[in-house]
């Protein structure tokens, strides 16, 4: 095994585990860089039968990996309410967030099928790493809080209440995906 085949097991060791040996070999002796993995499994997911899911595993993995590496600084509040600056959201067709708690059997799951955006962030008070599938809340408030709109205009836009928006953000704030001002 090649020191660029151990390095990409460690970054995605789930999606490895899908991929008969030989051909995760030739992939690991093929990309230029680790980030290509998710598009080489999609390439040759039908033509040997590789797991529907193993692309949208590969882009998981891989936004954990970036978390988990990030030296971003994340501050305590802000002047404005800000995302928290690990935080990763990956658009997946499978129901895949159940997979990378650590509990779940890896090799028994079968993911259904249906768009999914996960998040991954690293956790501002305990500097965990999260993962959770989004709520239609979460994206609403991620949308919100990345174009700068404002909240009353939003009220009137999305037909939603104040009340719900900034009790919305408050949890978002919580879980650490967003920075508050303070």
């Amino acid at each position: 095994m090649s020191t660029v085949d151990a390095h990409l097991g460690t970054i995605y060791p789930r999606s490895r585990s899908y991929v008969p040996a030989e051909l995760w070999h030739r992939i690991a002796d093929n990309v230029d860089e680790p980030d290509a993995i998710p598009l080489a499994l999609n390439e040759l997911k039908e033509e040997v039968a590789l797991p529907a899911f193993i692309a949208d595993l590969a882009q998981i993995e891989w936004a954990i990996h970036a978390v988990t590496i990030s030296n971003a600084a994340i501050p305590e509040n802000s002047e404005h309410y800000r995302l928290n600056p690990t935080l990763e959201l990956v658009n997946l067709s499978h129901k895949l967030c159940e997979l990378m708690r650590e509990d779940t059997e890896q090799l028994a799951y079968e993911p259904d099928e249906g768009d999914e955006w996960a998040m991954v962030w690293r956790d501002p008070k305990t500097s965990e790493l999260r993962i959770e599938a989004a709520s239609p809340a979460d994206l609403l408030i991620l949308r919100v809080v990345f174009r700068e709109i404002d909240v009353y205009e939003l009220t009137t836009l999305a037909n939603v209440s104040a009340k719900d928006v900034h009790s919305a953000m408050n949890n978002a704030v919580d879980r650490g995906i967003l920075i508050a001002p303070k």
